[in-house]
């Protein structure tokens, strides 16, 4: 099995497309992605199909001539009990016939799929493909080619920091046109994901607007009540507006005529977020009963970014984070808001890596992308938020800076990391092991491994 892994946008499902076509004249091919595959198990798969043959019969006629794969595209995102089925089932058989290969994408750090795999299938070997931003020589090639692109991917533009990744670097290019003012504002995903909501996911702040983001919000709103539906009825959505998010690469049609889809799973994780930000009580009717779903996860977080970003006093993060609180109380919780940790102190004075030795820690600070050195706008608010309100998780006071909520792993979490002086901590001895202020850890055991 081959686990092609990258950060969202960098191409994973292309390089997976590619080598699914690569590969058809060689031999056969199956391709699964969420929201496209028969739950149940092979039974139900076999019945939907109009199978005959048992599925050993079937995969080793398939796989007869070698060089037979099995596609599968986000697994990480498949959340379905039914859906899970049929992927262990499929993959069960490509590990006992012959012939038989798997490949899967995934994003980076996203393992926890590999524990619901079959144990047989789980202790195979399964090799790893990074797929990176794109590197000097390509941006070296791209620029040659476009002068518009040179001036993007330049050192001195403001997002130089994200425009290496190449769904990042399209909307750019997109939004941009013909908005110059509005592209120079624009260094960090939360700029380019603030500036395609601005604009109803079209191109400018247009009379179609409006309708246009009533549609995305009732289709966002439609993801959070079932995560692993991808693809929505044209019926049900205004048809004009659907055709304007259709030209303007919003959304893709998944069955012509039938049913539309986001253009990229970036852009539902940017709906997703707007509309938790804009509309707690979503994020408050998300179901206690079962872990958050991995295709909400990153909603999550972006929703604590944007409630981070847009207040001073800090007081919308900390209403999101109590809310992270409470869904975090299940035991399998992921504890998704790992970009946005408060567990620094902002008042110390920084030090210099070489001079730090044991005294201090490099935590990541949110919204701080790779290539910034200004963290003042993320510091101040999650600073005060933490002095002046209780923790959403003990309900004990901030004073003490390095007493308060830890919301992700620094080995985890992305973005820059500030080191500073860690003051001593003064918290009551853990009443069980394992036990941790960090949600990542409930009950007696830790669900990210790290805290």
């Amino acid at each position: 099995m081959l686990h092609i892994v990258g950060a969202p946008g960098v191409g994973k499902s292309s390089v997976l497309k590619h080598l699914a076509r690569r590969l058809q004249p060689q031999g056969r091919i199956i391709v699964l992605r969420n929201g496209r595959i028969i739950p149940g198990g092979w039974l139900s798969m076999a019945h939907a199909i109009g199978c005959t043959l048992s599925q050993d019969e079937l995969f080793n006629e398939l796989g007869c001539g070698g060089g037979a794969t099995l596609f599968i595209d986000n697994i990480d995102q498949i959340d379905d009990p039914g859906d899970w089925a049929t992927v262990s089932d499929l993959l069960s058989a490509v590990l006992r016939i012959p012939g038989w290969r798997a490949v899967v994408t995934g994003g980076v750090g996203n393992d926890d799929w590999k524990t619901k795999l079959p144990r047989q299938v789980s202790n195979a070997d399964i090799a790893t493909l990074e797929v990176d931003a794109i590197s000097d020589d390509e941006t070296a090639l791209l620029s040659e080619e476009n002068r518009t692109l040179a001036i993007i991917l330049s050192s001195g533009h403001p997002a130089r920091g994200i425009a290496r990744n190449l769904f990042y670097l399209s909307r750019i290019i997109e939004l941009g046109g013909g908005q110059a003012e509005a592209a120079a504002g624009i260094a960090t995903e939360m700029d380019l994901a603030r500036l395609w909501w601005r604009y109803g996911g079209g191109r400018g702040e247009d009379e179609g607007r409006l309708a246009r983001l009533k549609v995305l919000r009732a289709v966002a709103d439609q993801v959070v009540c079932h995560p692993g539906r991808v693809a929505f009825k044209v019926d049900d959505l205004p048809s004009p507006t659907v055709a304007e998010l259709l030209r303007f690469d919003s959304f893709r049609e998944e069955i012509k005529g039938a049913t539309v889809a986001f253009r990229h799973d970036v852009l539902r994780d940017w709906a997703v977020g707007f509309l938790l930000h804009q509309d707690r009580d979503v994020l408050n009717a998300l179901s206690m009963d079962k872990p958050l779903a991995p295709g909400l996860a990153r909603g999550v977080e972006i929703a604590a970014r944007l409630a981070l970003e847009s207040d001073d006093t800090g007081a919308r993060w900390s209403a999101v984070a109590r809310d992270e609180c409470r869904i975090a109380a299940h035991r399998a919780y992921p504890g998704r808001l790992q970009g946005v940790p408060v567990m620094a102190d902002f008042d110390a004075e920084p030090v210099a890596p070489a001079q730090r030795g044991n005294r201090g820690t490099s935590f990541p600070v949110a919204g701080a992308d790779r290539g910034s050195n200004d963290a003042s706008h993320v510091a101040g608010p999650a600073r005060r938020a933490a002095q002046s309100q209780h923790s959403p998780c003990t309900g004990r006071t901030g004073r003490n800076p390095n007493d308060r909520l830890c919301l992700g792993s620094p080995q985890s979490a992305g973005g820059r990391t500030v080191p500073f002086r860690a003051r001593p901590q003064r918290r009551p001895a853990p009443r069980h092991p394992g036990h941790s202020l960090c949600p990542g850890h409930v009950g007696k055991g830790c669900a990210r491994g790290t805290g």
